[in-house]
């Protein structure tokens, strides 16, 4: 099994931050082979007190405005507020299919104007599998406001909000020549 993320914890471009209100942030994102989807990473800058509360997964369009939820849940974090990049995984991992868009999302239920913050990125990225695209030729930043979990249908151009997707591909097929005399036989090895 090998897994694929976009920026690998490292921020993907120049940083800015800034208090925001309630609201679902969002990435858009394709891969180019069957895999299995983990969960999610999201940034928490050292100012920020809370992370999102949950984490979602939309199946959406080429240049996203609408998405039909795959999938949702409440987001345990491997880090804590505050500590950079943290990890939440669904409890059960969604299959991603090859040709299909996708919307990774994570809600912040935020009364305090939390701050989060946000990369200017140079679209599309691609590694291993996964490639985010560069959206009607203005970047991402998918986010939508609101109290609660939501499909993210707005657009601040160029940027992504301290996200980044989790992938695994499910297995390798290895094709094994046997020779036995005069015969030989092909057998698959999973790995």
């Amino acid at each position: 099994m090998t897994t694929y993320t976009l920026f690998n914890q490292a921020n993907p471009g120049a940083v800015n931050s800034g208090a925001g209100n309630n609201g679902t942030n969002g990435l858009h994102f394709t891969v180019s082979t069957s895999c299995t989807m983990n969960g999610i990473w999201h940034y928490s800058p050292s100012s920020s007190t809370q992370l999102p509360t949950s984490i979602a997964l939309y199946t959406t369009q080429t240049s996203p405005s609408t998405g039909t939820l795959v999938t949702s849940n409440a987001a345990s974090w491997s880090g804590a507020a505050g500590s950079g990049w943290a990890f939440a995984s669904f409890t059960s991992p969604p299959s991603l299919s090859s040709g299909t868009d996708y919307m990774a999302a994570n809600f912040r239920n935020d009364a305090t104007n939390e701050w989060f913050v946000y990369y200017t990125v140079s679209w599309p990225v691609t590694s291993g599998v996964i490639t985010a695209p560069d959206d009607t030729s203005s970047g991402q930043g998918w986010y939508n406001t609101g109290t609660s979990l939501t499909f993210p249908a707005t657009q601040l151009a160029g940027n992504n909000f301290g996200m980044d997707v989790s992938v695994s591909t499910l297995f390798s097929i290895v094709p094994t020549v046997l020779s036995s005399g005069t015969q030989s036989v092909k057998r698959a090895s999973y790995y």
